[in-house]
């Protein structure tokens, strides 16, 4: 398990996101975090704290919200070695309700990468993923969101997968340059080189401020509102 980063700002959410997993998953699990814990690594998880680090051939990131969501795709291949298969990489406040080692039933032979689909009118052009520019872009393949990504890191590293990011990355840092969402905008355009798997209904999650009955139903549930943790 990959999380972006156990900065101070995060790490009560990042602890919340912890007990949920291992108390809903019977498999064992490496943490891997950036950064370290004010108050103590979390009793009873293998974590593995790594220095907050940064390529010194990509540009730096323009703020701390940058770095974390673009660490998502910029570090796996750099971090895990080829004795790791499968990572599965979380945004902070995702709180788990479910067993994750439903990934490892997923059939990836195929894909470098699983993410859920966002679902949306696509009539409804106030979000940029329906914008007409950006359908174009990705050839009208389906758009994901990565607050939860399944990496095979073989095919991950095979595709170079990795590389693909962090070109993309270079080239929306440009100056003027502008970019919706830094992981999520650039790993969908990614699809034109790499497979992405579109994740089951039965393990994607649902946003907090979603209907009670789909939140009862979820996987995991992000959420939106950290004040409310």
């Amino acid at each position: 398990i990959f999380t972006y980063s156990t900065a101070f700002d995060y790490e009560n959410i990042t602890r919340i996101m912890l007990y949920t997993l291992k108390n809903h998953t019977q498999r064992q699990f490496r943490f891997w975090c950036l950064s370290s814990f004010r108050d103590g690594i979390p009793k009873g998880v293998d974590t593995v704290v790594l220095s907050r680090f940064w390529p010194h051939f990509l540009s730096n990131p323009k703020d701390i919200h940058y770095f974390d969501l673009s660490s998502k795709f910029v570090f796996p291949d750099l971090i895990f070695g080829p004795t790791v298969d499968y990572v599965l990489v979380v945004n902070s406040d995702i709180v788990f309700r479910k067993d994750v080692s439903a990934f490892e039933k997923l059939d990836m032979s195929n894909s470098a990468v699983a993410m859920p689909i966002i679902s949306s009118n696509d009539r409804n052009r106030n979000v940029y993923w329906n914008q007409r520019d950006f359908i174009a872009s990705r050839l009208k393949r389906p758009f994901h969101n990565s607050a939860i990504a399944w990496f095979n890191m073989n095919l991950w590293r095979e595709s170079q997968g990795g590389d693909f990011y962090r070109d993309l990355y270079e080239k929306v840092t440009y100056p003027n340059s502008h970019v919706f969402e830094i992981d999520n905008e650039l790993i969908n355009l990614e699809q034109l080189n790499i497979q992405v798997l579109s994740l089951q209904k039965e393990i994607i999650y649902t946003a907090s401020y979603s209907m009670k009955e789909m939140v009862n139903q979820s996987f995991a549930i992000l959420n939106n509102d950290r004040n409310g943790v």
